[in-house]
């Protein structure tokens, strides 16, 4: 794809609040796939790590049910995260139909380094802004998120 510069959009596009939120979305999610893709790690992984990590020890139902991900393909990230070590399934002692599945101390780690690189990337795409600015427009968009979820 040619290189474009922001200043040749139509006007119609760069007013548009869901398409800038789309260009920023696209460049933020392409940056951080690059960015962790050596780790073996893809974004959907990367978001059952921290939901474990928040939630605790829980089912393949509760990360599923946070993250709106298709039980089918949580079963396939589940797997590919504990083929690498990340996250243990346990049989639930309550229910020998279901496995409670917690971060690995190898989890926990790649997790740490995750989480530092998205930081990272954060800082850059929000590098033009001042902290206030910064604090704001994260307020902001986790409003417009709550909405959407």
């Amino acid at each position: 794809m040619p290189n474009r510069t922001f200043h040749e959009l139509p006007e119609a596009l760069t007013t548009h609040i869901g398409y800038l939120l789309v260009i920023l979305g696209k460049k933020s999610q392409k940056t951080f796939t690059d960015a962790i893709k050596p780790f073996g790690i893809r974004p959907p992984h990367f978001d059952i790590l921290t939901t474990l990590e928040y939630k605790g020890t829980c089912n393949q139902t509760t990360i599923s049910n946070t993250l709106k991900i298709e039980p089918g393909h949580m079963v396939k990230l589940l797997d590919e995260l504990q083929k690498k070590g990340h996250i243990e399934r346990v049989i639930t002692k309550s229910d020998r139909r279901s496995h409670d599945i917690s971060l690995t101390p190898s989890g926990k780690k790649i997790l740490k380094t995750l989480k530092t690189t998205a930081s990272v990337i954060e800082n850059f795409i929000t590098s033009s802004l001042n902290e206030k600015e910064k604090i704001s427009l994260k307020k902001t968009l986790q409003e417009l998120a709550k909405t959407s979820f």
